[in-house]
């Protein structure tokens, strides 16, 4: 069994024997281009663009081939097939290759029907960032698509720690319940619902102060992460614990605030990435199913910016959500993520705040520019700090 680790430093192990210093030059990153594919499979001209793209046609191709033979020289045959098998066309990972990978198995995982053994396992294999430390020179594209992974592995490790939490609290088990959340402020240091739960957990474990200073603690980050106060039914919790109370009443809080803050950190050289960062802020504080609600056609525009949205979606249908077309035009995108504002707010109960920090990249710029006409939705940019 090939043992493949994308998660924090980068390793392959064949029977637990290390492989990876036999490897050099762009041999891993062209292992991990087809691992992350949903297909396990490229055409070698997308292969060339993402690692070569300022190569001749003829210099790529002869990387592309030399890498190749790296690849097959250093990791074993199973039987007399190779883990990658080059054919004119592209370039694919066999079917029949005994191997695993933790990022391959955190995207495919199906969370709310595993076991607590089993999540617990999947937690440990969050060991850092994808492919930490791997920065490609001149290949942006290529260095595009790690960050988008290392953004869909942290929503998936919340959603996971979130599930335990949830099971866990159901059981009873306060305290476990309280370690898990906490878990997630490593991840989402500024999640206000996460807050809130934390501060619940301490009520239920009979720890009114331990509550209050909590709120006390992440008042102080919210304000120097975003520039921006907790909410009001956080605030309005908080009084509550503040003026007494110290039981299970304190729990019956009113329901929150119609007012939802959904805050993102965009990178203002990804096109996109700001609204990628918002749709999985949706999708985890107002649920998917509202979200997948919207009409197809915006969700397979919205796919192509959002890899959440795409794991969401066959997570909840059991399908994939394809794309009509590789490349999705930016005016497109605009709309579609113009038309998914307007559906969260639809119900006219709900007012949607978008809080950002520092500058958005110029195609989310725009979209959030045409998203604010709404009269439900509010638009903040904060400074960077």
């Amino acid at each position: 069994m090939l043992s493949i680790q994308l998660l924090g430093k980068t390793a392959l192990r064949w029977h637990g024997k290390p492989l990876e210093s036999q490897l050099s030059g762009k041999s891993i990153p062209l292992l991990y281009l087809l691992l992350q594919s949903e297909t396990h499979f490229l055409t070698r001209d997308k292969l060339a663009c993402y690692l070569w793209p300022d190569s001749t046609t003829e210099a790529a191709r002869y990387n592309l081939r030399y890498n190749l033979w790296q690849l097959k020289k250093a990791l074993p045959q199973c039987g007399s097939e190779p883990l990658v098998i080059a054919e004119k066309d592209g370039c694919q990972l066999s079917s029949s290759y005994p191997w695993q990978c933790d990022l391959t198995m955190i995207k495919e995982f199906q969370i709310s029907s595993s076991s607590n053994e089993e999540l617990l396992y999947l937690s440990q294999l969050f060991r850092g960032e994808v492919m930490e430390g791997w920065y490609l020179k001149n290949c942006g594209e290529f260095n595009d698509l790690i960050l988008m992974d290392r953004m869909l592995c942290e929503r998936r490790q919340v959603e996971l720690l979130r599930t335990l939490a949830r099971r866990y609290q159901d059981e009873g088990n306060f305290q476990l319940c309280l370690d898990t959340l906490h878990k997630i402020t490593a991840v989402e240091p500024d999640n206000e619902e996460v807050a809130q739960a934390i501060m619940e957990t301490y009520v239920q474990l009979g720890d009114r102060v331990g509550a209050i200073r909590y709120y006390k603690q992440f008042e102080g980050v919210l304000w120097n992460d975003l520039n921006i106060s907790p909410n009001e039914s956080l605030r309005d919790f908080y009084n509550r614990l503040k003026g007494g109370e110290n039981h299970r009443s304190a729990l019956s809080v009113p329901p929150p605030s119609q007012e939802v803050v959904l805050a993102a950190h965009g990178i203002p050289e990804i096109p996109g990435s700001l609204l990628s960062e918002l749709i999985a802020a949706s999708l985890e504080q107002l649920g998917a199913e509202l979200v997948l609600d919207l009409e197809l056609p915006y969700l397979q525009d919205l796919r192509y910016i959002s890899s959440e949205l795409a794991v969401a979606y066959q997570k909840h249908t059991g399908r994939p959500l394809l794309q009509e077309i590789d490349r999705v035009p930016d005016i497109r995108i605009i709309n579609a993520f113009h038309a998914l504002a307007t559906h969260l707010c639809d119900d006219g109960t709900r007012h949607l705040r978008f809080v950002y920090q520092g500058q958005a990249d110029p195609l989310s710029d725009a979209a959030l520019v045409k998203a604010a006409r709404n009269e439900n939705l509010t638009v903040e940019q904060r400074a960077a700090l």
